[in-house]
């Protein structure tokens, strides 16, 4: 039997023992094992596993690929890597505890942990100062230009209008909420 074969082999037969130790008895239905199957595994030693797998011709196994569940899984997978670098993203162009948490209910302790981990920016501590009139006005431009002065809704959007207007995402964040507060009180 080839190597990669008794290695697979030993593998399963470690799994199936380490399940069989956890009681997970559905697994072991799952892997075709049954009583006599289960009670000679459980007179096995380490080193006779070794020689089972070295012994065995040709494959024991029926092992198939669960092409539908593989490829949910992997879907689901990159849209996770996907989110992580949105995530990394928004930090490193300074969006704000407040907006991280409304668009992906990242805690402040997650926050700020990313933060650290990344220190994309020389931001000094403290409030960062207000805009000023040329900085307003230029992100009010972006912002009506691409979103016809609604809230954007995503992160990709945010840092959309972020690139529109040339200005960081904390900034934008406190600029729109505080002309969409504005609105609403008037």
């Amino acid at each position: 039997m080839p190597a990669g074969n008794a290695d697979l082999t030993l593998a399963i037969l470690i799994y199936a023992t380490a399940c069989l130790e956890n009681g997970d008895w559905a697994v072991l239905r799952d892997l075709n094992f049954g009583q006599q199957e289960i009670e000679a595994l459980e007179s096995l030693q380490f080193s006779e596993f070794l020689s089972i797998a070295d012994r065995m011709d040709g494959h024991v196994l029926d092992i198939s690929l669960d092409r539908e569940r593989f490829w949910l899984v992997l879907k689901e997978m990159k849209a996770e890597r996907a989110i992580e670098k949105l995530k990394t993203e928004m930090v490193c162009r300074e969006a704000p505890a407040d907006m991280m948490r409304h668009l992906f209910g990242m805690t402040d302790r997650q926050y700020t942990a990313m933060r650290r981990r990344f220190r994309c920016s020389q931001r000094g501590p403290g409030r960062p100062a207000e805009p000023d009139t040329e900085t307003m006005d230029t992100i009010w431009a972006a912002w009506q230009r691409h979103l016809d002065g609604r809230e954007p809704q995503s992160a990709i959007e945010w840092l959309q209008l972020s690139d529109a207007s040339g200005v960081d995402c904390r900034t934008v964040w406190r600029f729109i909420r505080g002309a969409n507060a504005l609105e609403r009180t008037s």
